[in-house]
């Protein structure tokens, strides 16, 4: 489908790019393309010719764009050309709104996850979001990939998916936990693993869920790793689960506070916490003002 545009004004996909092709073939994916835009596009590219097309699937327009060629070309190459521009383009946009959909769905298994644990341990309710939001704050002000904050925003959401296998009434006791009893809660970061260990995610989730509980000297759990024998990303959620927890009532103790959870991440960093990681999160919260939601 091809039409001219001058006299349009169209809703088009966006990705905010110009694009140039061997044949001198623009093409540019705008919110709008009205009639003045293109008349002025005309005269900065020297452009012969302005198209509009449109993407079909199952005869239903689901994008349009617009096309520009640079040089003169007779009208059957254009539409040749055209014809090769919108085939590609077509798939392309398929591709991403299949990704999308997936993402999306992934994203809601997540939360469901997420709120699985928040049913077994109510205490708990939040705190996993909470965490998140920390993780993926100090990860981009490490200046880690986009990747990498998405997979530690992930394993946060469900870092403790590991206490679905902690009876209740210890998640929920209100007195000192017993040797036997503290040793079933640390396995929880084991089981949590050994859950997500089957999911093919595009990140070391399992892993960064095991190590979260790791601490820089050896004395975490589940394996007393130490130092960078500890992922990057468990070092992140073991000094943001630390905070969060802290500040946060829980069935045996009321808030301690956030300001003593940060002096326990000051006075331990270098010791049992990254002390990059953990001078970022303090940075954070005193000098700008991060706030749980």
């Amino acid at each position: 489908m091809t039409f001219d545009v001058k006299d349009e004004i169209l809703s088009v996909l966006s990705d905010g790019k110009l694009h140039l092709n061997k044949e001198g073939l623009y093409g540019v994916f705008l919110k709008t393309v009205p009639k003045a835009v293109c008349n002025s596009l005309e005269k900065l590219l020297n452009i012969k010719k302005i198209y509009g097309v449109g993407f079909t699937k199952e005869n239903k327009l689901f994008g349009t764009a617009v096309i520009f060629f640079k040089e003169s070309a007779g009208e059957l190459k254009n539409k040749q050309t055209i014809e090769t521009f919108i085939k590609q383009a077509s798939i392309a946009i398929q591709r991403r709104q299949a990704e999308e959909r997936l993402k999306n769905t992934l994203d809601a298994t997540i939360q469901t996850m997420s709120k699985i644990i928040e049913v077994k341990d109510p205490y708990t309710a939040g705190h996993q979001q909470r965490v998140s939001q920390l993780t993926t704050a100090i990860a981009k002000e490490l200046n880690l990939s986009q990747d990498r904050i998405e997979g530690i925003r992930i394993a946060s959401l469900i870092h403790d998916i590991g206490k679905i296998s902690v009876p209740t009434e210890i998640l929920s006791k209100t007195t000192t936990l017993s040797d036997i009893e503290f040793s079933l809660i640390k396995g929880h970061s084991q089981a949590g693993s050994d859950i997500l260990k089957a999911i093919d995610f595009s990140y070391p989730v399992a892993n960064i869920v095991l190590q979260h509980h790791e601490r820089l000297d050896g004395s975490g759990y589940p394996n007393e790793l130490k130092g960078d024998e500890i992922l990057l990303e468990a070092r992140i959620l073991g000094v943001a689960d630390v905070v969060e927890a802290m500040s946060s009532h829980r069935p045996y103790r009321p808030s301690l506070g956030i300001n003593a959870a940060l002096e326990e991440i000051s006075q331990n960093k270098g010791t049992l916490y990254d002390p990059e990681v953990a001078d970022i999160c303090l940075r954070l919260f005193k000098e700008k003002k991060f706030k749980f939601k």
